[in-house]
């Protein structure tokens, strides 16, 4: 959806050379990050927001089309909605191989940012006891690169540079 309507708009400004230019930069971009990345068999949760009551990806939200794109299985793919909160118990027991937060540059709620994320996630003593947790698995994306945009591609080339890095310890 995101390369037809990058065509749509290039469409009605009358600038289609421009608009299949992005579309074939971003698809190259797209497969050069998701090459050799077998993320297949480990789960992960997204989680976007709020201490009290994490809002994590669901079934059908754009993290949860990372997660296919990427090979990695989204611990709560059953839920229909796209931000779903859940009980921090819901997230303990799925206990995910990895863990993608999502950096959300505001302060709207307790853990928004980055780091207040990763400090409520290690000094809690119920998260504390999650497997991505104990070995700081962690992928950082901003919090418009878990939204559908065209900042998608960025998220999979963080995704893939965690990989890079980290991937081996899985």
């Amino acid at each position: 959806m995101l390369y037809d309507e990058i065509r749509e708009l290039a469409r009605v400004f009358d600038v289609t050379d421009r608009g299949e230019a992005l579309v074939a930069s971003l698809k190259e971009r797209a497969a050069a990050a998701t090459d050799g990345i077998d993320f297949e068999g480990h789960s992960v949760a997204f989680w976007f927001a709020d201490t009290k009551t994490p809002y994590v990806a669901g079934g059908f939200s754009n993290a949860a089309l990372l997660a296919s794109t990427t090979d990695m299985t989204n611990v709560f793919a059953d839920q229909s909605d796209d931000w779903p909160a859940v009980g921090w118990e819901s997230m303990v027991a799925a206990d995910p191989d990895v863990l993608v937060l999502g950096d959300l540059q505001r302060d709207r709620f307790p853990g928004d940012r980055l780091d207040n994320k990763i400090a409520f996630l290690e000094s809690d003593p119920l998260t504390s006891t999650m497997t991505a947790v104990k070995n700081k698995r962690y992928i950082a994306l901003h919090g418009a690169e878990l939204n559908p945009s065209i900042r998608f591609v960025d998220a999979l080339d963080k995704i893939r540079a965690w990989w890079d890095a980290n991937g081996s310890t899985l």
